[in-house]
């Protein structure tokens, strides 16, 4: 029986503050989509099991100390019955130059998070342990002699860096479980495929030899983050030509993007990792709000048969994918082939894939 990893707590994190393109509204990353994703995961015969407990040791393994300390204080000041503070939003973004450590809270935030995406509530931190746990946890079903585990992840993380959130991101799960899975002196590979480009996991890896990051994603150029994910990204030091970034075009279709995938698993390969961690987003579906790619859902099931073609023990990290009508099939489609979901699924999946090809 295939097995969902999923902490309770992370359906407590409703973040309120969202500000994008000078409007504030609601963010698209909201507890539903747990509710979308577990009731797509039982639908299909998955057992829903709780994480293990870590120490937070593992986590800062990945992340600096002073980080995880501001983010359990943040959380601690929210709940103070004596403060008015719904939400730690930063008052301004992150000052590169910056040399010494703020006093205040607010300034911490400025500090630690990047952007306006990632406000601090109540529950938040809790939530985003709850999700470095359930990470921890399916790597740890792959120490035990599971082929896939899938760990539903929320908020996500690959736009967490070590000493700094963003992106909805509060602690990067895909980065933890590798360097979780690199004990013993194993290789890992992280394969991000959501639609924009996992920053933060290549930073944390950036220098690291024993790590491959491999990321397709929407052209920084057009699309968040921005300022990272270009094809001259290749790492660094130990970890040079451990990283490779496949930026698309906007819009790019199924068969493009089959064929580019082709390109990094071969890269993978050759790296030869003993486990392999897939940053799992699915906002690159046509129907997505953010209309960044162009993948149908059979395009997605193809993507998963052919990750299974790599033969490597493989975690899913919950990563994007916004659309509640259509998240949970999308998930489904990718992580079916690998996690023993019905071999008819989807029911399309013989149709004509969208592409130039």
């Amino acid at each position: 029986m295939p097995v969902v990893v999923y902490d309770t707590e992370q359906f407590r994190h409703r973040p309120d503050f969202y500000l994008k393109q000078g409007k504030l509204g609601a963010g698209l990353e909201k507890p539903e989509r747990a509710e979308v994703l577990l009731e797509s995961m039982t639908g299909y015969g998955a057992k829903v099991v709780a994480p293990y407990r870590f120490d937070l040791t593992l986590v800062r393994t990945v992340h600096s100390s002073r980080y995880i300390d501001f983010l359990l204080k943040a959380q601690e000041h929210v709940n103070r019955s004596d403060v008015e503070t719904p939400e730690i939003v930063p008052p301004m973004t992150r000052d590169d130059a910056a040399t010494i450590y703020p006093i205040s809270l607010f300034g911490r935030a400025a500090w630690h998070m990047y952007d306006f995406h990632s406000p601090i509530g109540r529950a938040s931190v809790d939530a985003a342990i709850g999700a470095a746990q359930s990470a921890l946890t399916a790597a740890q079903h792959l120490l035990d002699g599971e082929t896939a585990s899938y760990a539903l992840c929320r908020p996500p993380g690959h736009h967490a860096h070590a000493d700094f959130g963003g992106g909805y991101c509060y602690l990067n799960n895909a980065a933890i479980a590798a360097r979780y899975l690199t004990r013993g002196g194993h290789r890992v590979a992280i394969l991000d495929i959501d639609a924009d480009h996992g920053n933060g996991t290549q930073s944390i890896f950036y220098e690291a030899a024993d790590v491959f990051h491999a990321s397709l994603h929407a052209d920084p150029r057009v699309s968040y983050p921005y300022f990272s994910g270009h094809a001259e990204e290749r790492g660094r030091g130990p970890g040079l030509d451990k990283t490779l970034n496949v930026p698309l075009q906007p819009g790019t279709a199924d068969l493009d993007y089959l064929e580019e995938l082709k390109r990094a698993l071969d890269a993978i390969d050759r790296f030869d990792p003993a486990y392999c961690v897939v940053a799992l987003g699915v906002d690159g579906h046509v129907d997505e709000p953010n209309h960044l790619l162009s993948l149908t859902t059979d395009g997605l099931h193809q993507i998963g048969a052919t990750l299974a073609s790599l033969g490597k023990p493989m975690l899913f990290t919950q990563e994007g994918g916004y659309n509640l009508a259509t998240l949970g099939e999308n998930v489904a489609a990718v992580i079916g082939p690998l996690m023993g979901f019905s071999s008819s699924f989807p029911s399309r999946a013989t149709s004509k894939l969208m592409g130039t090809k």
